[in-house]
């Protein structure tokens, strides 16, 4: 089973890069990757197959049917191999705006110079979706604090920070700082 949204019947690509619709046997890859990088993530405990699979199936599936769907997921391949996924998550179509969701891989964060090369390919590919292909006018990401390598990728991909929300989400039973950027069509 595909998730299938019109936005992406056609692949977005560049260079040997792209994004496109998920595939059922991708879910269980994105499972595993984010179970493992928790400490980057909103998701504070382990999610099971089951809810995977009842995520993707339920929700993700009726999301792929709407018009104008709330959250739009897709991979991010290279040469054709599934590297990380990522999508605009809180989309509101009424002010043209969405949040930015990307996780690469696992193994592909330990070494910084690939992060970055295929962090900067994932952030061109999604800007030319959300403004060319949506038609939204910001997109937008929250970052934890202690992701400064993150932000530096971010700023040097046209995105500026916007300021600090202090106290915002909890990891480890501790309350952070999450920061925020945007990027403007």
């Amino acid at each position: 089973m595909s998730f299938n949204y019109k936005f992406l019947k056609r692949k977005l690509k560049y260079k040997n890069f792209s994004l496109e619709n998920l595939n059922n046997f991708d879910i269980e890859k994105i499972r595993i990757w984010r179970n493992s990088q928790r400490k980057v993530l909103r998701q504070n405990s382990i999610i099971s197959k089951k809810k995977q699979i009842s995520y993707f199936n339920n929700y993700i599936l009726d999301q792929t049917k709407k018009k104008f769907p709330e959250v739009i997921l897709f991979g991010f391949k290279k040469d054709g191999i599934l590297i990380g996924y990522g999508g605009l998550v809180y989309i509101s179509w009424e002010n043209k705006r969405a949040e930015l969701s990307y996780l690469l891989k696992t193994e592909l964060n330990k070494n910084q110079k690939i992060y970055e090369n295929y962090s900067t390919k994932y952030f061109k590919l999604a800007k030319k979706f959300g403004f060319e292909r949506l038609k939204l006018n910001r997109l937008y990401t929250e970052t934890f604090i202690y992701r400064k390598k993150h932000m530096i990728n971010l700023e040097s991909s046209g995105f500026k920070k916007e300021g600090v929300l202090r106290k915002h989400n909890i990891k480890n039973n501790k309350t952070i700082n999450v920061i925020v950027h945007s990027i403007i069509k």
